[in-house]
């Protein structure tokens, strides 16, 4: 289908759209109308009857209520509508409006939604239900591994995981909520270690003599004098993340290092990744694709550099690849768990990545379109939604009505005017 929808003349015709604009899939929804930076709107495929709701293994807590769909085709609507925000305000505002049947709890909207871990009293009064989203991903920094400067001083790229305060990043950015990473495997991945903790985790004064160690005492070269001066790839799209790109910058100028931010597009920091045109890179990381370990190992194999895969760091050293081949060919066990150490070991010891966090958010649900059921493995249960439309438009007139004391105290001026005139005009005759 890529290659059938390249947007080219074939014996002078164009045979169709780019493929982002004709996406072709299997799925239980067909995308209907794309607006860049606008919206998505996908319609149910006709007679798309591969899969139905669960029977059993509800959660005690939705049991009784989900009994209702068991065993019944999906999916349960007809139409999604995906609006997509640049910024983080009007989302809160047209969720609190009605408008939006679901949204995540941004750092912008969480005092006003969540107290003491709950939804506020507010919107509980409204029906609203506050869901925890944990998503099997992690997130990272990118170091390229290629690069003359931090490529080959491990003692440098220890020093930058050292100083960067992921714990202060998730409490900014989402408010506590995403743990930290600590590996690169989330937690509900086979191989996964709560034990395990990051050697290189943030400690500003170890950073600082890891970096005098490595040949830049208070962040100069230690033989010219010079200050150290590292590039960072960011994405910076809007003002949530020239925040997050100013965090990054001042989190390793606290080592007495120059940090300058190349403001990308997403395209652009893939294209960066992509051709190893990079010294950091943030935003980098991986949601699973399948919940095993070898799909996040994977990423730092040497035979899937790009553009064979997406090893953006470029690590390469052949006793992890060694060690992966044996561990992907392997059923689950303590063997294949005593490798998948080893493995977590090396990277460790080599720190191509500097740890962020573990993908973790809150998801506050409107009372017409209560969560059925959410697992990003499972096509980020979009055929799972259910919606009562009726109830949406009587809560929304409800949320909306328009406040009458403004006509009312405009009428009160203009008849206190209107008396004042008639007072003044009758002194003013006699």
């Amino acid at each position: 289908a890529v290659e059938y929808y390249d947007g080219k003349k074939h014996d002078g015709n164009v045979r169709g759209d780019f493929h982002k604009f004709a996406p072709v899939g299997t799925g239980p929804f067909r995308i209907v109308e794309y607006i860049p930076r606008q919206r998505v709107r996908v319609e149910r495929v006709e007679g798309y009857a591969t899969t139905k709701f669960p029977t059993d293994g509800f959660p005690p807590e939705k049991a009784e209520w989900l009994q209702q769909f068991a065993g019944k085709p999906l999916p349960f609507v007809d139409e999604i509508n995906l609006p997509i925000f640049r910024e983080t305000i009007p989302v809160f505002i047209l969720t609190r409006q009605g408008y939006l049947d679901a949204m995540s709890v941004n750092k912008d909207a969480f005092a006003a939604m969540v107290n003491n871990g709950g939804l506020a009293k507010k919107y509980r009064d409204r029906g609203m239900k506050l869901e925890l989203d944990v998503d099997p991903a992690t997130f990272w920094i990118s170091m390229n591994m290629e690069d003359p400067v931090i490529g080959k001083n491990d003692k440098l790229r220890k020093a930058l995981s050292c100083a960067y305060d992921n714990k202060t990043y998730s409490q900014i950015f989402y408010s506590g909520v995403a743990p930290n990473a600590e590996q690169i495997l989330p937690p509900g991945a086979i191989g996964y270690d709560p034990a395990w903790k990051n050697p290189w985790s943030y400690d500003l004064e170890k950073a600082k003599r890891l970096l005098a160690e490595a040949g830049y005492p208070n962040g100069r070269d230690a033989r010219t004098g010079q200050q150290l001066e590292l590039r960072i790839a960011n994405v910076a799209s809007g003002s949530e993340e020239r925040q997050r790109s100013e965090f990054d910058q001042r989190s390793f100028e606290a080592l007495g290092i120059k940090v300058k931010v190349d403001e990308l597009t997403f395209a652009r920091l893939m294209d960066k990744l992509y051709h190893s045109d990079f010294q950091l890179a943030s935003g980098s990381g991986w949601s699973a694709d399948y919940p095993d370990p070898e799909n996040f190992y994977a990423l730092f194999h040497t035979r899937n550099f790009p553009p064979n895969g997406s090893n953006h760091c470029r690590y390469s050293r052949p006793e992890f690849d060694a060690a992966f081949d044996r561990m992907s060919a392997m059923d689950d066990g303590p063997e294949r768990l005593a490798i998948i150490r080893q493995m977590n070991q090396m990277i460790a010891d080599d720190c191509p990545v500097i740890f962020g966090f573990v993908k973790a958010f809150y998801t506050a649900v409107q009372p017409w379109a209560p969560r059925t059921h959410h697992n990003m493995m499972l096509e980020g249960g979009m055929k799972y939604l259910v919606a009562d439309p009726v109830m949406r438009e009587e809560k929304r007139r409800e949320w909306n009505q328009k406040p009458y004391w403004p006509l009312a105290l405009l009428g009160g001026l203009v008849l206190g005017g209107a008396g004042y005139a008639i007072h003044w005009n009758r002194r003013h005759d006699a």
